[in-house]
C-alpha cells in the first residue's frame, strides 16, 4: 500500500489502488506462523517480479475463449508482445529467484498445508489437458516452444554466484523443463478459487 510514484509536478501518487482481501477458512494460528516463516524466508532472496504473470496472458486467453477462433489476431497480437516483454526483462535480470504475487500466494499456503483449490488451472491446459485444437491452441503451442526456450530455466543454487556472473537466460521464476502449478496460478485463479472467502475490498480515492 506503501508503493508509490513521482508525477510531473513533483507529487507523491499511489500505485495501489485497489486490495481486494481473501482469507481461508480453515486457517489456525499454525497455519499463520507456517505462512509467516515461509515468508520470512523469502524476504533478501526473492525478487518480486511484478510483470512476470504476463507471460501467462497467452495461456489465460485460450482457457477464456477457447471456441472463439475470431481472437486469432488478438492472440497473435499479445504473443508477439509477450515476447517483446520477455526478452527486454531478461536483458535487465541480476540474477536470484522471481516471484510475481499470485505464485507468492499460492506457494505460501501451500507451504503451511492450506490447500487452495483452481477452477480450470491453465496448468493443465499447458500440457493439454482438458483443452480441443483450435487455431488459438495451435497459436498456444507455437508460444510454449518460446516459453519453454526463453523463459523456463534452471533455478540456481547461490542466487550470490548468479549475480557474480551476470543474468542467465530465462526467468528464475519458472523451473526448468515444465512450469510447476504454482508457477501459474494468476491473480483471477485466487479470486475465483472456492477454498477462499470474501473479507472484504479497499479502494483508495484519488
Amino acid at each position: 500500500m506503501n508503493l508509490a510514484a513521482e508525477d510531473d509536478r513533483g507529487g507523491r501518487v499511489a500505485l495501489v489502488r485497489t486490495v481486494t482481501a481473501m482469507r481461508h477458512p480453515d486457517t489456525t494460528d499454525q497455519h499463520l506462523q507456517a505462512l509467516w516463516d515461509y515468508l520470512d524466508a523469502r524476504v533478501g532472496s526473492d525478487e518480486f517480479a511484478v510483470m512476470d504473470a504476463f507471460l501467462l496472458t497467452p495461456f489465460a486467453i485460450e482457457r477464456a475463449y477457447s471456441g472463439n477462433d475470431a481472437l486469432v489476431d488478438l492472440m497473435r497480437g499479445v504473443i508477439g508482445t509477450c515476447r517483446t516483454y520477455a526478452k527486454l526483462s531478461l536483458a535487465k535480470q541480476r540474477g536470484g529467484r522471481r516471484m510475481f504475487c499470485s505464485k507468492l500466494v499460492f506457494s505460501a499456503f501451500d507451504a503451511a498445508a492450506l490447500r487452495i483449490d483452481i477452477r480450470d488451472p491453465l496448468y493443465d491446459r499447458y500440457f493439454m489437458r482438458g483443452r480441443e485444437p483450435s487455431p488459438l491452441s495451435s497459436q498456444l503451442d507455437e508460444y510454449k516452444q518460446f516459453f519453454e526456450s526463453e523463459v523456463l530455466t534452471e533455478e540456481p543454487a547461490m542466487p550470490d554466484e548468479t549475480h557474480r556472473k551476470g543474468a542467465t537466460k530465462g526467468f528464475l521464476g519458472f523451473g526448468k523443463g515444465g512450469p510447476t502449478f504454482a508457477d501459474m496460478v494468476t491473480p483471477g485463479d485466487l479470486w475465483s478459487s472456492p477454498s477462499l472467502d470474501l473479507v472484504g475490498a479497499l479502494h483508495r480515492m484519488p
